[in-house]
């Protein structure tokens, strides 16, 4: 076989996962799948940030999770690995698709895709930002004048 013995996929832990589903065995499975999940989902190449990528991974998992409960392996029908690229694929497939249709459908209210995207909008930003920075210098100052005087005086 291509792999070594350590990084072949034990039927027990498969069988422990879907019949005790205990948090020691789900450590043991992703000690030895985690990174591969995470090199697919990089592969798609669609996660610009690391945190979507993690969204992404995190995915995945749930729904590893979900299909464990009755996944009965077979060797004759193909390796663990294949499937579990297959799961991992089906996520990414899903969460590309969504993303696009949510897309299409701002485009086609008229909105802009980007909450910024008008002038106005950027001024009242700017506007909100402005007054929210001058009440913070606000109340730093009267704490710090609070400090220095008495409580009558305040």
């Amino acid at each position: 076989m291509d792999t070594a013995p350590s990084l072949r996929t034990r039927l027990s832990l498969l069988a422990r996962i879907r019949l005790h589903n205990d948090n020691a065995d789900w450590v043991e499975f992703l000690d030895m799948y985690y990174a591969m999940i995470v090199g697919w989902c990089r592969a798609r190449n669609f996660a610009a940030q690391e945190a979507d990528l993690q969204d992404l991974v995190q995915d995945v998992l749930v729904k590893l999770f979900q299909a464990m409960k009755t996944f009965q392996y077979d060797r004759a029908t193909g390796r663990f690995r294949g499937w579990l690229r297959t799961v991992t694929e089906s996520v990414c497939n899903d969460v590309w698709r969504e993303r696009r249709s949510c897309r299409e459908v701002c485009a086609t209210d008229g909105e802009p895709s980007d909450p910024l995207g008008t002038a106005e909008a950027r001024a009242d930003l700017e506007v909100r930002l402005a007054k929210a920075f001058d009440l913070e210098l606000l109340q730093i100052a009267q704490t710090r004048v609070r400090l220095r005087v008495t409580p009558k005086n305040w």
